[in-house]
């Protein structure tokens, strides 16, 4: 019996603050693929204070995510999500499965994140589409999150502290290997 194809989509998933977008930054330079669409969740802090999240594109762009001072009912704990501007983030930095790219990297799918319709539209989009996607999950919550980990072209990477520093050249090779597979 042959060995069963690699899974088109990688997820790393484990505690917040575990290391996963530390992970996914150490491994994109490496890669040779030209052509990334996609982008990282950041903290905000200030004088060691964690106040709010922002998302980085890979094109370039910026946004704030989330806000402790963001007036809303969109919240997670005392953060208030600026969807409006998390929705034109995406728009921008052209978050798009049509986009010619060779993968795609979405750092995170989270609980804020989730609160965009949008957002869970084009990350569906990138799932089912031909190319492959790289990227972190959360452990648990919005029903979105739940049924992306269940989906049977996803792979789910388990990141603790004690592990992370042995899985880079692994995600490295497999990462590489999909996209030159789907090249």
């Amino acid at each position: 019996m042959s060995p069963s194809p690699l899974k088109k989509n990688l997820l790393i998933t484990g505690e917040p603050a575990c290391g996963k977008t530390t992970l996914i930054q150490s491994i994109l330079p490496n890669l040779t693929c030209p052509n990334k669409t996609g982008f990282f969740t950041q903290e905000i802090r200030r004088q060691g204070k964690r106040l709010g999240f922002q998302t980085v594109g890979l094109r370039g762009h910026k946004a704030l995510l989330a806000h402790v001072l963001i007036a809303t009912d969109k919240r997670i704990g005392r953060y208030g999500i600026d969807i409006p501007s998390f929705e034109a983030f995406l728009e921008k930095e052209r978050y798009d499965a049509n986009q010619q790219s060779d993968l795609f990297v979405i750092d995170e799918i989270g609980k804020m994140e989730c609160f965009s319709e949008d957002f869970i539209t084009r990350t569906i989009q990138m799932l089912d589409s031909c190319k492959p996607v790289f990227g972190s999950i959360a452990l648990g919550g919005h029903s979105f999150i739940s049924k992306v980990r269940r989906r049977k072209d996803v792979q789910l990477i388990g990141l603790s502290t004690s592990n992370r520093q042995n899985l880079t050249t692994g995600l490295l090779k497999r990462v590489q290997f999909l996209i030159s597979d789907r090249s």
